[in-house]
């Protein structure tokens, strides 16, 4: 179902046997939602980066029939209209802090709208390549300035260099969560209201492990040397956030850690996910069984910490 008369920026769609009557499970539901938030959110600071420092939301339109979340045309106006609502300091803050940066020959919507185009070439890349790598090989560019991309079949994609520039330092893990809920019979599709026009890219269950690893690694123990109760100190990228299970995805060493705070909500560390970050806290090795045995250690954390220098977070080039 494509946006109404054309006035939607961009979407996210899941269809298939397991979305029949645009039902959706709220579990995947949040998923999805939090993933689209935080992809989308990433590639605005990115274009913005003065709105690093405003915790803006970003509103969608759920509809049925497929199950979509729609980025409405009028986003401004709708958090101007939330904030005189609402009547709260947080929603007022960030309607000034937005209208600050709605400027220039690109506009906060402009924005919005290259943000979703620069999720739809990180998903074509990532398809492309079977694989999100962090270091991009063989790059040639063309006479309109276009990032050549060879895959292992000789076949090159060409990525422009506006979005090469946007996509090229994303993290590894930036579709994680919209991928996440991704299966066999519920399909992923990006579309982006391009001058009227309906562009879309679609990922499969069978392209799921491109953009999703999720949190286990193998029957393996992990990092033997982190010991139950041991207190830690580790720096690494916030990759994910899930706010029905209070935790967050740390990826440390090419692993991705669960990590739940001591006390309080994770929504406070929105801001963190996809930057470097110092985590500070206990490890648990807690099991089902009540034993301290588990192969896959977690981390009870009492602070995150945003690292100035981001040198570290993995990317594609």
């Amino acid at each position: 179902m494509p946006p109404q008369n054309n006035q939607e920026l961009g979407f996210v769609r899941y269809e298939g046997q397991l979305v029949q009557g645009g039902l959706i499970d709220a579990r995947s539901a949040s998923a999805a939602l939090s993933g689209f938030d935080a992809a989308l959110r990433y590639f605005a600071i990115q274009q913005r980066p003065g709105l690093a420092g405003v915790d803006f939301p970003i509103p969608v339109r759920v509809e049925p029939g497929s199950w979509t979340a729609y980025l409405p045309h009028d986003v401004l106006q709708w958090i101007e209209v939330a904030a005189g609502l609402a009547a709260t300091t947080y929603l007022t803050t960030a309607a000034k802090k937005l209208a600050e940066y709605d400027f220039g020959n690109i506009g906060l919507k402009g924005v919005l709208t290259r943000s979703v185009k620069a999720l739809q070439w990180f998903a074509r890349i990532g398809k492309h390549l079977g694989a999100i790598p962090k270091r991009l090989q063989g790059l040639t560019w063309n006479e309109a300035g276009a990032a050549g991309i060879p895959n292992d079949q000789g076949l090159i994609l060409y990525v422009p260099r506006d979005y090469f520039e946007l996509v090229v330092e994303a993290p590894t893990g930036l579709l994680s969560g919209v991928a996440e809920v991704v299966e066999a019979e519920r399909r992923l599709t990006i579309g982006v209201n391009d001058q009227s026009e309906i562009v879309e890219v679609t990922i499969t269950r069978r392209e799921k492990h491109i953009f999703y690893s999720g949190d286990e690694d193998g029957a393996e123990i992990l990092f033997p040397e982190f010991q139950h109760g041991q207190r830690i100190s580790l720096e690494g990228v916030v990759t994910r956030g899930n706010e029905m299970t209070n935790t967050i995805g740390f990826q440390y060493s090419g692993h991705i850690l669960t990590c739940r705070p001591r006390r309080g909500s994770i929504v406070r560390f929105k801001r963190h996910l996809f930057l470097q970050c110092l985590i500070i806290g206990e490890i648990s090795r807690l099991d089902e069984h009540g034993g301290t045995n588990n192969p896959r250690p977690h981390i009870i954390f009492d602070d995150l910490q945003i690292k100035e220098d981001d040198d570290g977070q993995p990317s594609l080039l």
